[in-house]
């Protein structure tokens, strides 16, 4: 897979803010927003991320403490196969996945437990896109306009 880091940390943003989590975080994205703060994910000119094997990965996740893996980007649901597979290691973890809802779903539903999906809109500097991913089990970030 992909990989820019694996780490220890506190999510902050979404349903489960303060929940402690490892959060793995994947090489790779199919936008390219002006404002992106993760741009060594994806970015040829910051690109800061590189092929670990599945062992590396869950040694990786291993070190620490959390029952908890939120998978983030660039955007995760590049590498969907990837997931399923880290999942199978890692069973009874709650597993949370982060992103823009332009990639369908082609994963078994039930190897996420919550998706937090944040469209990108027209001030990210991409297209207009349909949300592909449909599920119940996420919310959707946004804005609103008050």
């Amino acid at each position: 897979m992909d990989i820019s880091e694996i780490f220890y940390s506190i999510q902050g943003e979404g349903k489960y803010v303060g929940t402690p989590a490892t959060f793995v975080r994947l090489g790779g994205c199919n936008l390219s927003c002006r404002w992106c703060d993760t741009k060594y994910t994806w970015h040829p000119d910051y690109a800061d991320y590189g092929q670990w094997p599945m062992t590396k990965i869950v040694e990786e996740i291993k070190k620490h403490p959390a029952r908890r893996l939120v998978i983030t980007g660039g955007e995760p649901m590049l590498q969907q196969k990837g997931i399923e597979e880290i999942r199978t290691h890692f069973p009874s973890y709650f597993f949370e996945v982060e992103t823009n809802g332009s990639i369908p779903l082609a994963m078994k539903v039930d190897t996420v437990d919550h998706f937090t999906i944040s469209p990108k809109l027209s001030n990210s500097g991409n297209r207009s896109y349909d949300l592909q991913l449909n599920v119940e089990n996420a919310v959707y970030k946004g804005r609103s306009s008050t």
